[in-house]
C-alpha cells in the first residue's frame, strides 16, 4: 500500500472535521497519529459507517500519540472521518493517518517537495521520533541535497542535519536499515561536493549509500536521455 496519507494538520475551531481518504490503496489496519501536548484538547474518530471513539490529547509533554483501527475489510478502501469535541487551549493536532494492510509492502513518502534536512531537524526530537517509530519501517531512506545546494545553504549544516537525522533515526527505531541518497548533477556547479560529503557521512557511520550522481551521469547527457524530466 502508499502508507501514510496526510500531512499534520492543526485547528483551533470547536466545530472543524476532517476526513483522510486511503487514497490509492487498501487496508485492513488504520493508524492515526495526533498530537500529544500541554492543553491539547479532544477529537473523536471513526473509520466508514463504524462507531466513534474519543480521544484526549492532554499531556504533560508534547509527543505523538496513535489510536488504531483493525478489522477492516482489506480488498477495500476506507475513509478516517475526525471530528473535534473540544480544543482545550492548544488545539488538535493530526499528523498522518496510515493505512496498513497484512500483506505486501507499505512505502511512506514523508518528506516534502522543496524540503531540506535541517528542516527537519528543527523539529521537536521527541515528537519525530516517536512518528517514525509509529510507522515502523524496516528501512529508513534520507534523500536530500538539492535544495541545499538551490537555497545556498553550506555543506557543513547539511552534513550537520544529515547526522542529527541518522541518530533520531537509530534511536527511534534501531533495527531499521537507513539508506542515504545523495545528490545528483543538477547543473549546479557546487553539487558534487554536498555528494562527497554524504557519501564520507554515509561511510563513517555505516548505513547505506546510493550514489545518483554517478548512476544519473552529468545534467547534460541525463537531461539528453530524458532522466531530468521529473
Amino acid at each position: 500500500s502508499l502508507g501514510a496519507h496526510c500531512g499534520h494538520v492543526y485547528t483551533t475551531d470547536p466545530t472543524a472535521t476532517k476526513s483522510i481518504t486511503g487514497s490509492g490503496c487498501k487496508a485492513d489496519t488504520i493508524v492515526l497519529q495526533y498530537v500529544k501536548w500541554p492543553g491539547g484538547g479532544s477529537f473523536r474518530y471513526r473509520a466508514d459507517a463504524g462507531g466513534w471513539t474519543t480521544v484526549n490529547t492532554a499531556n504533560a509533554t508534547t509527543t505523538i500519540g496513535t489510536a488504531t483501527i483493525t478489522g477492516l475489510d482489506p480488498l477495500s478502501t476506507h475513509t478516517i472521518f475526525t471530528e473535534v469535541v473540544s480544543v482545550g487551549s492548544a488545539g488538535i493536532g493530526l499528523v498522518a493517518a496510515d493505512f496498513r494492510i497484512s500483506k505486501g509492502v507499505r512505502i511512506n513518502n514523508l518528506g516534502n517537495t522543496g524540503s531540506m534536512a535541517s528542516q527537519f531537524a528543527s523539529q521537536n526530537a521527541t515528537a519525530w521520533q516517536a512518528s517514525l517509530r509509529a510507522t515502523d519501517p524496516d528501512l529508513v531512506i534520507l534523500e536530500w541535497g538539492q535544495n541545499e545546494v538551490s537555497n545556498g545553504q553550506s555543506v557543513a549544516t547539511y552534513i550537520a542535519s544529515l547526522t542529527t537525522l541518522v541518530g533520531w533515526v537509530r534511536t527511534a527505531v534501531p533495527l531499521a536499515d537507513i539508506l542515504i541518497i545523495g545528490p545528483y548533477d543538477n547543473g549546479f556547479t557546487t553539487t558534487l561536493p554536498y555528494n562527497i560529503a554524504a557519501h564520507t557521512l554515509a561511510r563513517s557511520h555505516g548505513v547505506a549509500w546510493l550514489d545518483w550522481f554517478k548512476i544519473i551521469d552529468t545534467w547534460a547527457n541525463a537531461n539528453a536521455r530524458g532522466l531530468m524530466d521529473d
